[in-house]
């Protein structure tokens, strides 16, 4: 077994905080129900923090890299006061599917993992949209966790579990990597 660190990644939008579509001000985000308990037993378990996050609403117009900036000092600030430390925040800001940072390319999480010096086998991402799993097993993560709790934020089609396996069943060889979770109680099963 290796004696280098090991990260949980965490998108953003969908399991930090409630997803409504481009949440980019303070005024829009709402940190997930049980979000800070999860991730202090997370650095219980001996993980790294990580956030790597799809953020085009700047580039599309939807907020500003003010309103950004300002958002993201409010949640290294609640993390802070909740004794969590988050060891790095990595954003894509680009639209463009085919820029290496962008999930579900695995440039951020790559990344991330040279600066914090982890080991990715031993390693997990939880995310909520396929492009995060995708972004994970691209960075050959050793497992993924499909964060899909029950919400009237998430989009049905991520919530539809035959769709989910199938999705899963569609990475082949890679779908013993990926876990659907409902919980963050769940999600902790697997952090060991």
């Amino acid at each position: 077994m290796s004696d280098r660190s090991r990260c949980l990644f965490l998108d953003r939008d969908g399991v930090i905080n409630w997803d409504f579509g481009y949440v980019g001000t303070v005024e829009r985000f709402k940190f997930s129900e049980g979000i800070f308990d999860f991730l202090r037993k997370a650095e219980e378990k001996g993980f790294l923090l990580a956030i790597v996050s799809n953020q085009s609403g700047v580039k599309k117009g939807h907020f500003t890299m003010d309103d950004y900036c300002a958002l993201e000092k409010h949640i290294i600030g609640e993390f802070k006061a909740n004794k969590i430390n988050i060891a790095l925040m990595e954003n894509c800001f680009e639209i463009d599917d085919n820029h290496p940072d962008r999930k579900p390319n695995p440039g951020m999480i790559l990344r991330a993992a040279k600066k914090l010096g982890v080991d990715l086998t031993r390693s997990i991402m939880i995310g909520d949209k396929v492009s995060d799993i995708r972004a994970g097993l691209n960075a050959r993560v050793g497992l993924n966790l499909w964060f899909l709790p029950d919400s009237p934020f998430i989009d049905k089609n991520y919530a539809d579990t035959p769709d989910v396996l199938k999705e899963i069943a569609s990475m082949k060889e890679k779908a013993s990597q990926v876990k659907v979770v409902k919980s963050f109680d769940e999600a902790l099963i697997y952090l060991t």
